[in-house]
């Protein structure tokens, strides 16, 4: 899926600097890495050049996410908080082998909490 993905006001230290493009008919504008789970703040940079550098790998981490279907905010319901919790059952889901300094019971506490949250989602998403 091509998606034409804009970076807008990154010369202008004064302005805040974003990344703008259409998906599925509905204009996104991205201003940080937050909305994607990423640590990527192009608007606190001190320099042009780093602020340049830091909209460019957003851009990058959001083509990937577009090419790989897993650009978080689709959502039915269009609730952003909702699309939170299920970006974070997606990550729990995928990092499940990777959290080794979590003891096995902080690993059943999330597993526990991450049953009852989806099945609560799965009632208001319907």
């Amino acid at each position: 899926m091509y998606i034409d993905l804009t970076i807008i006001n990154a010369e202008n230290l004064k302005q805040k600097a974003y990344i703008t493009f259409y998906f599925e008919g509905v204009r996104q504008r991205i201003y940080s890495g937050r909305a994607v789970g990423l640590m990527i703040f192009p608007n606190r940079a001190k320099t042009v050049k780093v602020r340049v550098k830091r909209l460019e790998a957003l851009k990058r981490a959001l083509i990937e996410l577009v090419e790989n279907e897993s650009y978080p905010y689709v959502a039915e319901n269009g609730s952003k908080e909702a699309d939170k919790v299920i970006l974070l059952l997606k990550r729990l889901k995928e990092n499940t082998g990777s959290l080794g300094k979590m003891s096995e019971h902080q690993l059943q506490e999330l597993k526990l909490i991450q049953e009852s949250l989806s099945s609560l989602i799965a009632c208001h998403v319907k």
